[in-house]
């Protein structure tokens, strides 16, 4: 049988990623699994995402730590965001003031931290005001308003939500 040249090249220069060790794979496993068993990974992370997110909670991405402070309580008063519904399988998430120009989203647990955002094209179309006529302007409309959707929760009152692999989107919860 011969051997490539490139093959036998091979063998004479182990990979690096092979000198990683168990106790390297054990953190890994650590970090991103929790160190569970794949169900305990699924229950741990979805109900802690979960717990105690029904209420009032406002969008503050693109602000600044130096910021939060003085923007954090005006923020809570102006266009939040109502999170109900929540249950073993998923929650609702209300965006607009008590009115007609809401938009309503369903995120459906998959697994762990992930979800399936559901929002009706005509929510969002009306929302933003636009003037969508045909069907494809609303399905451009609402493109990223449906789909998966990562969820994390870092803190008790902090939630990070990314759509579609967009721009993570950071909420905070008001206080009651």
């Amino acid at each position: 049988m011969k051997v490539s040249a490139a093959f036998a090249l091979a063998l004479m220069f182990p990979s690096y990623a092979y000198a990683l060790d168990s106790a390297s794979y054990s953190k890994t496993l650590d970090v991103f699994m929790g160190g569970t068993t794949i169900e305990d990974y699924i229950a741990h992370y979805s109900d802690r995402i979960l717990s105690n997110l029904q209420g009032k909670w406002v969008g503050m991405t693109g602000i600044g730590s130096s910021d939060f402070d003085s923007v954090f309580p005006k923020a809570c008063g102006l266009n939040p965001y109502f999170i109900s519904g929540v249950g073993p399988l998923g929650f609702d998430m209300v965006r607009g003031k008590d009115g007609s120009n809401q938009v309503h989203s369903h995120y459906s647990l998959m697994t762990g931290n992930t979800f399936v955002q559901t929002t009706p094209q005509e929510d969002i179309v009306k929302y933003l005001g636009i003037d969508a006529k045909t069907e494809f302007d609303k399905r451009i409309a609402n493109s990223n308003q449906n789909g998966i959707a990562t969820i994390i929760k870092p803190e008790e009152d902090i939630v990070v939500i990314q759509r579609n692999y967009g721009v993570p989107a950071v909420f905070v919860k008001c206080p009651s």
